[in-house]
């Protein structure tokens, strides 16, 4: 189980080899590719999920990011990626999924977690090339924006709120893998769907 500050993300590492050395073993398919967006509460949850992976479950992590480097946070930690031996691929614009996919050299994955995508149409290169790896997990993270608390109201966001025409619930709902959706940075990101 990972988790992030109060959250939880399961991955299933079914036939794991044994841990040496308080870390597990990579097993063939112990890789993961994080979608990721150009910063912000997504940006924060890519770069703490990619140390987590690396560092707790021993798995091969690459990154595909959109938009350069800005040098602002998290940008400016990725010296602890490179460090903890983190694959970061800089992609101009993410929904130029052909470009993005082809950087990728061939690879393919066991998991994947896009914590970028907004809208069903970009989702679908990326879980297509997902299928076609045959990826044992996909997840897909949404964002707080998606939602419109009533006017005046500054409680908690839930999922009772109003819902943005973004695209992001018609993605959410779109994928038949797990979808998660941080209430708030700082809260415990819930599966939704």
């Amino acid at each position: 189980m990972l988790t992030l500050g109060a959250s939880v993300l399961s991955f299933s590492l079914v036939g794991r080899p044994a841990v040496r050395g308080g870390v597990p073993r990579m097993a063939a398919g112990d890789t993961a590719l994080i979608i990721q967006n150009k910063g912000g509460g997504h940006g924060e949850i890519g770069y703490h999920l990619a140390l987590q992976l690396v560092k707790e479950k021993g798995m091969e992590v690459t990154v595909l990011h959109e938009g350069p480097n800005q040098g602002k946070p998290p940008h400016n930690a990725y010296g602890d990626l490179d460090a903890a031996g983190v694959k970061v691929i800089w992609c101009d614009d993410l929904k130029d999924s052909a470009a993005c996919l082809g950087e990728l050299g061939g690879a393919s994955f066991g998991a994947v977690v896009d914590n970028w995508s907004k809208s069903p149409e970009d989702i679908a290169p990326y879980a297509d090339a997902a299928t076609a790896w045959g990826v044992a997990h996909y997840a897909y993270v949404s964002s707080a924006g998606m939602y419109t608390p009533a006017k005046g109201e500054f409680g908690a966001i839930t999922e009772t709120c109003a819902v943005k025409s973004s695209g992001q619930r018609q993605a959410r709902t779109s994928l038949p893998r797990p979808c998660l959706a941080p209430a708030s940075p700082l809260s415990p990101v819930h599966t939704v769907c």
